[in-house]
């Protein structure tokens, strides 16, 4: 089963962020059947960082088959819970490329929705954004290109809540101004 390699860590160099870019094998063998595993596994990297902004960006086909087809849907995968829930709990947005595997993706019209409705509700929910067209794929170049403008219009808002116990909170971010507006559905209290 592959699992997650860390062939950088943190830098301010894009430069070198990009050389450590490696293009994954595609075969069936190799494809991953859950890529929220690893997204939880990701998260865990920003607990040896300062607070501030964290965002993950997540490349896959979306579709957990860890515990079979039918508990594939976006409403049903245990472990897109779990990644949902991690990346809210330690502040992160996690943003999601949608690309085809050489599995049940390059076959089946089911398997796609809910790979896609997967990796945008992850992106949802977590104050993210996803990106896909269609089923088919042909280049990252619009999906970056879209990334880097949302990063550019970033605003940071804090705020002191009054709230006491744990639990998950709810939040609603709204404006005057008719704009889509980025950010997680809530946070954890522990």
């Amino acid at each position: 089963m592959p699992s997650m390699t860390v062939a950088q860590d943190f830098t301010t160099d894009l430069a070198r962020a990009a050389d450590s870019l490696r293009i994954l094998r595609s075969n069936e063998s190799a494809a991953p059947f859950n890529p929220y595993v690893e997204v939880v596994e990701a998260l865990r990297c920003f607990d040896t960082q300062p607070a501030g902004q964290r965002m993950a960006l997540l490349v896959s086909d979306g579709l957990d088959v860890s515990r079979g087809f039918r508990s594939a849907s976006p409403f049903q995968s245990i472990d897109l819970d779990r990644a949902i829930s991690e990346a809210q709990r330690r502040g992160g947005a996690v943003f999601t490329f949608y690309a085809p595997s050489v599995g049940l993706t390059s076959v089946s019209r089911i398997a796609v929705s809910y790979g896609q409705g997967s990796l945008n509700r992850l992106a949802d929910e977590t104050g993210g954004e996803a990106f896909f067209t269609g089923t088919d794929f042909v280049t990252f170049d619009p999906y970056f290109r879209e990334f880097n403008d949302l990063l550019a219009r970033q605003w940071l808002v804090t705020y002191r809540s009054s709230n006491t116990g744990s639990g998950f909170r709810r939040i609603e971010v709204t404006t005057e101004a008719n704009l889509h507006l980025h950010y997680p559905a809530g946070y954890r209290v522990h």
